[in-house]
């Protein structure tokens, strides 16, 4: 059986990818066997210089490149922007630890709890919806499916809240 380890974020010292390397290193190698560069950037319907810019890392994945990217290797836009957002939260955090290290965070632990107060009552509501809506026109047989659902939400919901309490290394339990 594998051990499971916890990693501190204040400890990793490598930056994420930039996802424009990803894609020179991970992607284009096989775009390349059938296509030029030239032809891969009038797929993406952006200019080469643009192309090897963002596979250079030199400029970020905007929304826009991220759709396109997206449609040409077969994948969600969300990855290559979850992939920019990484890269980006890091080399933020790394250019304003200093600015941000004596900063207050007493305020920051109410909010959280609230909001993860908040996502608890907005997730119980959504439940109620959800069964309500699903319970309407569902015969006996789909009983099992309508418990699973509501089951699934609820182990959601209480996944989001826990995260957001993370956030703030905060993990005592407030049942409201």
């Amino acid at each position: 059986m594998s051990a499971e380890y916890i990693v501190k974020r204040e400890k990793i010292t490598r930056a994420p990818i930039h996802p424009g390397i990803i894609f020179a290193e991970e992607v284009m190698p096989e775009l390349r066997k059938s296509r030029t560069i030239g032809e891969i950037a009038a797929l993406l319907k952006v200019s080469r210089s643009i192309l090897y810019r963002v596979m250079a890392g030199d400029v970020a994945v905007s929304p826009d490149m991220a759709v396109r990217l997206g449609q040409l290797c077969g994948d969600d836009p969300n990855l290559w922007l979850n992939l920019q957002a990484a890269f980006d939260a890091w080399e933020a955090s790394r250019r304003l630890s200093k600015e941000i290290r004596g900063m207050d965070r007493a305020f920051a632990g109410g909010l959280v709890e609230n909001f993860g107060r908040l996502l608890e009552r907005g997730a119980r509501r959504n439940f109620i919806a959800r069964r309500d809506r699903l319970g309407r026109g569902l015969g006996q047989a789909a009983g099992a499916r309508l418990d699973d659902a509501i089951a699934l939400g609820a182990l959601q919901a209480l996944t989001m809240t826990l995260l957001c309490r993370r956030v703030n290394g905060n993990m005592r339990h407030n049942p409201t």
